[in-house]
């Protein structure tokens, strides 16, 4: 029995005109538009190209199918996010009145009530191709932050490995409850238990 080839995911190129960018653009907005309508089932290629207004050729141009679109998609959303925790770290971390640490929870449980059965569609898909290592972004950022700016509120700075298994337990908490009991995500309860977990990891002794 022949194998069957796993879908192109990888843009053919990236567009470097404005013209170009605004093309690219309107099809991945298409695509949004798509999913969020008819999930995954409901994207074609040429649906796409209709909906953006473009040709089929020039989208193929760019894709080579909807599964490079739905990465691309993800890969938007993955820089979206690990952008915005940073800010959020930044500001947490100035401000010397609070805690840093709920602010940075509540963002990351934010991140995951947003738009979430395009999320789920996209990141689905973008796990399944073989990419669940560009996840790691948001804490990755986490991570470069507090290693790059050690504060008195968090111990005085944690070790790799201390922070590490920190911020994996809270985000890998939030990423269970979006896949599993998606209501936490709106309830306070679930922030506050997330904000005891790292506040019991901070507080803990060393050694």
């Amino acid at each position: 029995m022949t194998r069957r080839s796993r879908p192109a995911v990888e843009v053919r190129k990236s567009p470097r005109q404005s013209r170009a960018v605004d093309l690219v653009e309107a099809i991945l907005e298409a695509a949004t538009r798509i999913i969020r309508e008819d999930g995954l089932a409901g994207l074609t290629t040429n649906r796409v190209a209709e909906l953006a207004g473009v040709g089929i050729g020039s989208l193929y141009e760019y894709f080579p199918g909807k599964e490079a679109i739905v990465v691309a998609l993800a890969r938007r959303r993955l820089a979206a996010d690990t952008a915005h925790v940073a800010a959020v770290i930044e500001a947490a971390l100035a401000d010397r009145t609070t805690s840093p640490v709920r602010p940075v929870v509540r963002a990351l449980i934010a991140l995951h009530r947003q738009d979430p059965a395009l999320r789920r569609v996209v990141m689905g898909l973008h796990v399944a191709s073989g990419l669940a290592g560009e996840h790691t972004g948001p804490a990755a950022e986490i991570d470069r932050q507090l290693a790059a700016r050690p504060d008195p509120r968090l111990g005085g700075g944690l070790t790799s490995i201390a922070g590490f298994t920190l911020t994996r337990a809270v985000l890998g908490a939030v990423r269970a409850a979006f896949l599993e009991r998606p209501e936490l995500l709106s309830d306070p309860a679930f922030e506050d238990e997330l904000v005891r977990l790292a506040a019991a990891c901070l507080d803990r002794p060393a050694g």
